[in-house]
C-alpha cells in the first residue's frame, strides 16, 4: 500500500476557516428553508437553487488546502514516457577476457560499455536490469531490480583472481548461460507471482532483451541449438556485443591441475582472439543484431548501437510503471474539484 504524508502539514489550520464557512451556509440553508413562503397549489419553490455551488466551492477550498500541505505519496504508478523495459546483461568472465588486445583489457571495456547503460541514460527510470557473469558455469549477480546503484556495484565487481582456483572460468559454455538464464528469471518471476498478495510486491509485464559480451569462445559442443529453442519461447532478443580483435592476443595466468589440486599452481600463456561466429548465431535465432567492439576509439558507437537496441524495444505507447519514489500529488488535488467548479459556472452562465 503507498503512504502518504505532507511537507507542510501546518496548513491544514486553514481547514477551521473552512469549516466556519460551512456553518454559515448550514445556517442561510436552514433559515431559508424555516422561512421559505407557504407552499400553494401551482407553487415550485426551490429549497436550494444556486446554493448548490457553495458546497463545491467549499470543496474547492478543502482541496487548496490539502494542496498548500504538499501531499507526497511515497510509491504508486505513474505515466511512463514509453514502456519499460527489462535487460538483462551477460558478461563473460572466463580467462580469455583478461587478454589485453584492447586497453586496459576486454573485460574492462566490457565492464565499462555495460555501465553505460545507467551512466548515460540509456535506461530510464522504471526500467529494470539483472546481471549474469558466465564461463564455463554461469552466476546470477543481481536479479531484475531498478536499483541502478546496485547494479553498478555488481558490474564492478567482475574481475579475475591472480590463480584461478576452479575451471569455470578456464572456459566458456554459452549454452549453460542461456538455460540458467531462463531458469533464473522463470523462477524470479515466479516467487514475484507467488508472493504478490503476501509481500505487497509488484508483477511487471516489460519487454525484454539481453546485451551478451563476449569474445565468443564457445565450447557448447552441439547444446546451443536447444538452448536458442528455449530461449526463444521467451521472446528475449540477444543482443551480442563481441569483445576483442582479429589479430588476437596473449594472456597468462596462473591455474591449479583440476586433477592434482595439491601441485602447486601453474603458469600458462594462451593465445586468443575474437571469434564472431556463435554470437552472431546467438543473436541471429533470437532477433537481436551484433556489434564488433574491436577498438577503444569504438565506445560511442557501441552506445548508440545499445541505446538503439533498448528503445527499439519499448512499447511506442505511454503506460502507468509502477515507482517507488515519492511524488507530489497537489495537482491530481485539486483538479477534480476545478474541473466540476468550471463545469458549474457554465451551466449556470447558459
Amino acid at each position: 500500500m503507498s503512504d502518504w504524508r505532507f511537507l507542510t502539514p501546518a496548513y491544514f489550520e486553514l481547514l477551521k476557516l473552512v469549516g466556519l464557512m460551512a456553518v454559515f451556509l448550514v445556517v442561510v440553508i436552514f433559515l431559508k428553508w424555516f422561512k421559505r413562503p407557504r407552499r400553494s397549489k401551482n407553487s415550485c419553490y426551490r429549497l436550494f437553487g444556486p446554493d448548490w455551488a457553495w458546497l463545491l466551492v467549499l470543496l474547492l477550498a478543502v482541496s487548496v488546502v490539502v494542496a498548500l500541505a504538499g501531499p507526497l505519496i511515497s510509491s504508486g504508478h505513474v505515466i511512463s514516457q514509453s514502456g519499460s523495459i527489462d535487460v538483462l546483461v551477460f558478461i563473460d568472465n572466463s580467462f580469455s577476457m583478461a587478454t589485453r588486445d584492447l586497453r586496459p583489457s576486454r573485460q574492462e571495456l566490457a565492464k565499462s560499455a555495460a555501465l553505460n547503460l545507467v551512466d548515460k541514460g540509456i535506461l530510464w527510470p522504471g526500467d529494470r536490469a539483472a546481471v549474469f557473469v558466465f564461463g564455463g558455469l554461469a552466476r546470477w549477480r543481481m536479479p531484475l531490480s531498478k536499483d541502478f546503484e546496485d547494479f553498478r556495484v555488481k558490474i564492478s565487481e567482475i574481475g579475475h583472481p591472480e590463480v584461478y582456483q576452479e575451471e569455470s572460468q578456464l572456459n566458456t559454455d554459452f549454452a549453460y548461460l542461456l538455460d540458467y538464464a531462463v531458469r533464473s528469471i522463470d523462477t524470479q518471476d515466479d516467487f514475484t507471482k507467488s508472493n504478490q498478495a503476501v509481500l505487497n510486491l509488484k508483477t511487471y509485464a516489460n519487454n525484454r532483451i539481453a546485451f551478451l559480451f563476449s569474445d565468443g569462445n564457445d565450447e557448447s559442443e552441439g547444446r546451443l541449438n536447444e538452448s536458442l529453442r528455449r530461449l526463444a519461447q521467451k521472446k528475449i532478443k540477444i543482443y551480442g556485443i563481441g569483445v576483442g580483435t582479429e589479430k588476437g592476443g596473449t594472456v597468462t595466468i596462473r591455474a591449479y591441475d583440476p586433477d592434482d589440486p595439491q601441485s602447486p599452481s601453474q603458469k600458462v600463456t594462451v593465445k586468443t582472439k575474437l571469434q564472431m561466429k556463435t554470437l552472431e548465431k546467438v543473436s541471429q535465432a533470437t532477433g537481436g543484431e551484433t556489434f564488433v567492439f574491436n577498438a577503444e576509439d569504438r565506445q560511442t558507437k557501441l552506445e548508440s548501437f545499445m541505446r538503439s537496441a533498448v528503445n527499439a524495444s519499448r512499447s511506442t505507447l505511454p503506460r502507468l510503471i509502477y515507482s517507488d519514489k515519492g511524488r507530489e500529488v497537489w495537482w491530481e488535488v485539486l483538479s477534480f474539484p476545478a474541473v466540476l467548479l468550471f463545469f458549474l459556472i457554465i451551466i449556470l452562465a447558459i
